[in-house]
C-alpha cells in the first residue's frame, strides 16, 4: 500500500509513506488504533496490514492516522487498497481526511459497496456517491481539494483517474 500526496507547499505534501522497511513510522503515523484483537503489520513488500480477527465484532478497530492537522487546500491524498474487507460482511474499510474546519471527507467500503461521504464537524455523515465495488476498477482511491471543491477519484493504476463525485 502506499499513502501519498500530491508535491505542493502545504503540509500533507509532507506526508508519503511506502510502508517498505517492516517497522510502522511513529513520526507520521503516531495515532495506531488496534481494538478489539486487531493488529498493525508493515510488511516487507511495501504494504501496511490492518488485520481484523476472523471473527471481527463491532469493537473491533485497525487504523491508522497522523497525529498533526494538516492542510487539505489544493492537494490530493491517494492510497492503493490490495486488500478488501469481506464483502458478505458489514465490515467498513475506510479513507478519509479531515480539513481545518473539522469537514471529514472519506472514501468507504462495505458490504461490496464504495461510497464517498463527507461528514461535517461531528454532525450526520451524508453519502454523496456509491457504486458496486470492482477490485480492478477501484483500485487506488484518491480524495482531492482544488479552489474549495473537494472530489472522490478512482483509479486502475493509480495514474489515470476517473472521477466520481465532488462537493
Amino acid at each position: 500500500m502506499l499513502i501519498g500526496v500530491s508535491q505542493g507547499n502545504n503540509k500533507v505534501a509532507s506526508i508519503e509513506d511506502d510502508f517498505d522497511d517492516e517497522i510502522i513510522n511513529q513520526r507520521i503515523w503516531e495515532d495506531i488504533i488496534q481494538e478489539g484483537s486487531a493488529t498493525a503489520i508493515e510488511t516487507d513488500a511495501g504494504e501496511l496490514e490492518l488485520v481484523l480477527p476472523a471473527a471481527a465484532t463491532l469493537i473491533s478497530n485497525g487504523a491508522i492516522q497522523t497525529p498533526v492537522v494538516y492542510s487539505f487546500e489544493n492537494t490530493e491524498i491517494y492510497v492503493q487498497v490490495i486488500d478488501i474487507v469481506n464483502p458478505a460482511t458489514n465490515a467498513q474499510q475506510i479513507f478519509s481526511i479531515t480539513n481545518k474546519l473539522g469537514t471529514q471527507y472519506r472514501w468507504l467500503l462495505e458490504a461490496g459497496t464504495l461510497t464517498a461521504q463527507y461528514q461535517e464537524g461531528g454532525g450526520a455523515i451524508t453519502n454523496v456517491f456509491s457504486v458496486a465495488f470492482v477490485a480492478a476498477t477501484h483500485a487506488w482511491w484518491r480524495l482531492r481539494e482544488a479552489f474549495g471543491i473537494v472530489y472522490w477519484d478512482t483509479s486502475m493504476d493509480g495514474i489515470t483517474w476517473t472521477n466520481q463525485i465532488t462537493y
